[in-house]
């Protein structure tokens, strides 16, 4: 149980001060606690409404999800200021408690050397600077709750722009697209039933292997040849474990393969 703080005047009155932390307590096991409760309600609203954005491997949070954490501890942002740029604005926001104390504070810009701004209103860019500055604000003192939510401290609207909406998912930066269709598991365990239904032992199917896969081939490359070694397997191509002529020199396009792998797991 927590017992309220209080003070003791010169005159010898009793008065109830102000907590010494946002949660009532200075007893670090009940902090935890307290803050642990808060963040799984938090995750549930912020995932439900979509007020995130997910970035790289982290999901970074709106400000209505700040503002709705600040309001779960009675913690506040306001806007002190906000003042013109040369090419944008910039802004002050300072967060309190109901009781007026100030437990954070930051400050912001947002202008046209952005590449999402440089073409808005100058309304938009200034309500985006106090935006960043009111999420920022509430960071500072509430960030590790974020993170026991399983979200980034760090505000959305402080990401780089040119990302994508609420909910979504950024695209990588580089790299091929992973393929789609049967797992290389999948293709492997329907490629020994094919090989078993058409009398090929293991001697001969390792020797087929080898033809249809290069030695330092790729993930990529072993599927599709294993794709194409089951798909000629089925069609008895190989019957008896001979092949009449070496693998085509073409490989199979990414559509071929996709189709043919679908159909020799699906058969």
């Amino acid at each position: 149980m927590t017992v309220p703080s209080t003070d003791v005047t010169p005159d010898g009155e009793v008065i109830a001060t102000a907590p010494i932390t946002l949660f009532g307590t200075d007893n670090p096991v009940e902090v935890v606690a307290r803050a642990t409760t808060i963040a799984g309600a938090l995750a549930d609203v912020i995932k439900q409404r979509r007020l995130y954005k997910h970035i790289g491997e982290s999901d970074h949070v709106f400000v209505e999800g700040w503002t709705l954490l600040g309001s779960m501890l009675g913690v506040f942002a306001e806007v002190e200021w906000s003042r013109p740029l040369e090419n944008g604005w910039e802004s002050r926001a300072v967060a309190r408690t109901l009781a007026g104390r100030v437990v954070g504070a930051a400050e912001s810009m947002c202008s046209r050397s952005e590449s999402k701004w440089k073409s808005r209103d100058d309304y938009a860019i200034r309500s985006m600077a106090q935006t960043r500055a009111v999420s920022k604000a509430l960071r500072l003192p509430l960030g590790f709750i974020m993170e026991l939510a399983g979200y980034s401290a760090t505000p959305a609207d402080e990401v780089p722009d040119a990302q994508p909406g609420r909910g979504a998912q950024s695209k990588p930066e580089s790299g091929p697209v992973p393929a789609s269709g049967p797992s290389l598991d999948q293709i492997k365990a329907r490629l020994l039933e094919v090989a078993s239904e058409h009398h090929l032992g293991a001697a001969a199917l390792d020797l087929l292997i080898e033809d249809y896969v290069p030695k330092d081939a790729t993930a990529e490359q072993v599927r599709t040849g294993l794709i194409e070694l089951g798909t000629n397997i089925g069609r008895g191509k190989h019957d008896g474990g001979v092949a009449p002529e070496p693998p085509k020199a073409e490989a199979m396009t990414d559509d071929e393969a996709l189709a043919a792998g679908a159909a020799l797991v699906g058969k």
